[in-house]
């Protein structure tokens, strides 16, 4: 989720700590830190932005993501819409570190970006929308005819 300037803040083992700020070449460390304590919640899935459906083609393609098995949508706080998939990483250790921590992707050593929190370490909800299933979907187009 991306936050606005007045609600980005770092973490500190565990616990947020508004206004804290960490000298350069800190953060390699604090991270390391911080992913020693969550359940890697961010490594057991992966998250796509897509396009906004607007169609009745588009809708449809939605509902045959929604009909496999551990397949999400979701419509964030700054009205993106994400298709994640519910899997964990490979190097997924059973202590919930990364088994490759060294030569992991860049997209794991850049999240969260300093526009972003961890997930697993807040209470917010990421998402103003989710869709678990076909359902979920059509009660939610059904809604947006009513309005």
């Amino acid at each position: 989720m991306r936050l606005g300037p007045e609600r980005r803040f770092i973490m500190h083992t565990g616990s947020a700590v508004p206004g804290t700020i960490l000298e350069e070449g800190t953060m390699e460390t604090l991270y390391m830190i911080k992913c020693a304590v969550c359940n890697a919640h961010c490594c057991r899935h992966v998250a796509i932005h897509i396009d906004t459906p607007t169609t009745k083609a588009e809708h449809d393609t939605i509902r045959w993501y929604l009909l496999h098995e551990n397949v999400y949508i979701s419509i964030d706080h700054d009205n993106n819409w994400i298709l994640e998939f519910k899997t964990p990483c490979r190097e997924i250790t059973s202590d919930f570190k990364c088994g490759d921590y060294r030569n992991r992707p860049a997209i794991c050593r850049d999240y969260p970006s300093s526009e972003e929190y961890c997930e697993g370490e807040t209470t917010d909800v990421a998402y103003t929308h989710l869709f678990k299933s076909v359902e979920d979907f059509e009660e939610y187009l059904e809604e947006k005819k009513r309005v």
